[in-house]
């Protein structure tokens, strides 16, 4: 059975994990980047999440790269906190500015594990929370950042345009407030 296949024919969650743990490789995942302002195609990120590790988080971000939650989907949406030299932040959904978030499991999930660490820059990863929740939201790294480990769950890594993540790292502040705003113009499976 194919990733789409799994996905548009099996809409609780549940079967979702199951499914996506028992594929034989990792699922690919796309996002197309562009300054909002404007239709000038930035680069393309290649993402791989590791649903062998990490199945819960992987079926639900996956979901939002298909759109296939309620129609939410990553597409159109901004990259709301860029620190410059560290990471990115996307994924709000429902407000587009970070201060929302859902999950196919309703608002939030627990985070499954942090065995797999922040050694290399373009990893993916849920946001920090003091209580091991997860939700739609995600980080982009700029470079391995150690600090996130045990605090910041794994489940993924892009394979394909990590100079890419540059361009927006370019768009970054110390604060986190983007000098320009990067949209993910479009996303889905690889």
């Amino acid at each position: 059975m194919t990733i789409r296949k799994i996905f548009f024919e099996n809409s609780q969650p549940a079967k979702l994990i199951v499914a996506i743990k028992n594929l034989n490789s990792r699922p690919r995942c796309f996002f197309e980047l562009r300054f909002e302002e404007s239709k000038l195609l930035l680069g393309r990120i290649i993402i791989e999440v590791y649903s062998d590790v990490a199945p819960k988080t992987c079926a639900n971000f996956l979901a939002y790269c298909l759109g296939t939650n309620n129609g939410l989907c990553y597409k159109n949406t901004p990259f709301y906190k860029i620190i410059n030299g560290y990471l990115c932040q996307g994924g709000d959904v429902t407000e587009l500015n970070g201060t929302g978030s859902t999950s196919i499991y309703g608002t939030e999930f627990e985070c499954e594990n942090f065995n797999l660490k922040h050694n290399v820059p373009g990893i993916l990863s849920t946001l920090y929370s003091t209580d091991n929740t997860a939700n739609s939201k995600f980080n982009l790294t700029f470079k391995k950042l150690q600090v996130l480990d045990n605090k910041c769950a794994v489940f993924g890594k892009i394979i394909s345009g990590l100079s890419n993540i540059y361009k927006i790292d370019a768009c970054g502040t110390q604060i986190g407030r983007p000098k320009k705003k990067i949209i993910i113009s479009n996303c889905g499976l690889y």
